[in-house]
């Protein structure tokens, strides 16, 4: 389309910025006289992506009818005029949280507020069947008052919508989720996921995932640990550490139920008070405490003015795992641990599984501090006490920790609770972490909750832990030049362990055979091989050597995935790990496909397909 004055009903003034998806234009609705942002497909794109941008068009607007909330940028209208689509929305006078983040950390207030509306706009999302799914800072827009509205459900994906291209994933690598990195099916957990991303970085001033390429940013989401904030930022308070790292867990399910519950539970950890349903941002005031009771497209952006696709902006002047503690709640029974004798009962942990309501932080009790209300009698009057509200209600379930032989000392999460023989009282959504030690054996020892245990485990209400001998082990080394990692497995069943990537890795594991699963995602390698591993022995495992390989196809432009995993369009070159791939060729334009199974075998491999005849 040109730059015209006219575009449907809308009379056009400017082009705002062109992005990855289309232009905006600033604009005016003559019928009711109001300043709109209009944007449309770019122009300059070719036919066959120009068909594909449209459908994804097509799919924002059926998002924007569903939603409606004082968080999410509104879409005013939807229509098309010959073979493009556009959408009339609110022109919002601010700036884009990305710039808010280049000036430097805000205040714990304004990032609070931030993070809270944001919270309250993807829950109602959610409610709704809809997943943003490329929740990052520029698709966040903060008006001139610092109210916090979403944009961009561009590409977001509908429950029931299945138009995503097989081995490609929607999203920017920074602020994905861990199964969105896999390319798994996407809840609200994994806008919940990048919610707590841009929390991470607007209270450290640091992303908790970061790299020099988008393979190593997205390795590091799916396979690291970040920081607990307050190592990166000394002025943050140590109990948002569980509350962050909570909701960057790696498993969907061990991240809070809602983002507005995440949102709670930061203000919580931090004592302050923020409204995240309205768009109106108040001041937050402090608490006060009654009592002291956690194959990929990037949408990229490059202009001054930036492109947000839901909306538009004009710019203002200016060993084990450690397991994260759950956000404050009210006080509740602690579970117990008691000896299995008749030993006194001792209370090795205090949890607090259960999530406060939304709305409310259990624990904490709002005052009113005004001055001068209350009758004349106001000093011989007895102070009312705050309501406290009642415990919640705990399942516990009894366990046995038993041992191979007896009489292991058994650790609780680093406190010392007596000897096997020995009952566990658990209770759901707690994370526990034994360790087992024994003279003349080896330590043993598990990090569970209760969803982890087997049926068998349930039933018997017993974990058993067979004591190995205290024996030398053996090493499992990586003959690699680039990094791998690992996961070990006793053949016959047992606890797997776990290697973070590493180059020249190297296993330190007990005697017997091992099933060694070996993985660098970034070069395509996965490797399986079964290892007796002897005492003090040292047993080797090559891995293949990268090869850059070049990929081409005719006609071009056809996009690529290796094994499963999106990869680029054609021409293009790659390191690979040697060995057999499965190299899938798609023709948007046609509609074809063709998968080639290759063994690369030679640095300079050339892997070529042409489209077949439909």
């Amino acid at each position: 389309m040109s730059d015209s004055s006219t575009f449907g009903r809308y009379t056009t003034n400017k082009i705002l910025g062109r992005g990855a998806m289309g232009v905006v234009y600033a604009a005016v609705d003559p019928v009711i006289g109001r300043n709109v942002a209009l944007k449309m497909i770019r122009d300059d794109y070719s036919s066959t992506e120009s068909s594909e941008i449209a459908s994804r068009f097509e799919r924002e607007f059926q998002t924007a009818g569903r939603l409606s909330h004082p968080n999410i940028v509104p879409i005013y209208d939807v229509g098309r005029e010959g073979d493009a689509w556009y959408i009339a929305m609110e022109l919002v006078e601010g700036v884009s949280l990305d710039d808010t983040l280049a000036e430097g950390l805000c205040s714990a207030e304004k990032s609070l507020n931030i993070i809270a509306g944001i919270a309250a706009a993807l829950d109602h999302s959610h409610n709704l069947g809809v997943v943003h799914r490329d929740i990052k800072p520029a698709n966040i827009l903060l008006t001139s008052n610092g109210v916090p509205k979403v944009t961009d459900f561009g590409v977001a994906k509908l429950s029931g919508n299945t138009m995503t291209a097989a081995g490609s994933i929607l999203g920017t690598p920074a602020y994905m989720s861990p199964e969105q990195a896999r390319g798994e099916i996407l809840t609200g957990a994994s806008d919940q996921f990048s919610l707590a991303v841009i929390a991470y970085q607007l209270l450290t001033g640091k992303k908790p995932f970061d790299g020099d390429a988008p393979t190593t940013v997205m390795f590091k989401i799916v396979r690291d640990d970040p920081a607990a904030p307050s190592t990166v930022n000394s002025k943050l308070p140590a109990a948002l550490d569980s509350v962050l790292l909570r909701a960057l867990r790696k498993e969907p399910e061990q991240r809070f139920i809602g983002c507005v519950q995440f949102a709670d539970a930061l203000s919580a950890a931090w004592g302050i008070d923020t409204d995240a349903t309205v768009a109106s941002v108040s001041p937050i005031t402090q608490r006060k405490k009654s009592s002291v009771t956690l194959p990929m497209i990037a949408a990229g952006v490059g202009m001054a003015a930036i492109l947000a696709t839901g909306g538009w902006f004009l710019f203002g002047d200016g060993a084990t795992e450690p397991t994260p503690a759950t956000p404050p709640t009210t006080e509740m029974p602690t579970p117990s641990a008691t000896p299995a004798a008749s030993q006194p009962s001792i209370d090795p942990v205090t949890t607090a599984s259960e999530e406060p309501e939304e709305g409310a932080i259990a624990g904490d009790v709002l005052t009113d501090d005004t001055s001068g209300a209350g009758s004349a009698d106001t000093e011989s009057s007895t102070t009312a006490q705050p309501e406290v509200p009642e415990p919640a209600t705990v399942i516990v379930e009894p366990f046995t920790v038993t041992s191979q032989p007896a009489g292991a000392t058994v650790t609780l999460d680093g406190v010392e609770i007596g000897a096997t023989p020995f009952q566990l009282d658990m209770v759901p959504s707690t994370r526990y972490a034994l360790q087992l030690a024994l003279a003349g054996y080896a330590p043993a020892g598990w990090a569970f909750t209760l969803d982890d245990l087997s049926a068998s485990q349930r039933s018997s209400a017993t974990l058993h832990f067979p004591m190995q001998l205290n024996v030398e082990p053996g090493v499992v080394s990586v003959d690699a030049d680039y990094a791998v990692s690992a996961t070990a497995q006793p053949v016959g069943g047992g606890q797997t362990k776990r290697f973070d990537a590493a180059t020249g890795l190297q296993m330190s594991l007990p005697p017997g055979p091992w099933i060694i699963t070996l993985s660098a995602p970034e070069v395509f390698l996965s490797q399986r091989s079964t290892v007796n591993v002897s005492s003090g022995d040292n047993r080797w495992i090559t891995v293949p050597t990268l090869a850059s390989v070049q990929v081409a196809a005719a006609p071009g432009n056809c996009r690529v995935s290796v094994d499963g995993q999106f990869v680029d369009v054609t021409p293009f070159q790659i390191q690979i790990a040697g060995g057999d791939h499965q190299f899938l060729f798609e023709w948007p334009a046609s509609g074809a496909s063709l998968t080639l199974s290759e063994r690369i075998v030679r640095d300079g491999q050339r892997v070529f397909a042409t489209a077949p005849q439909q």
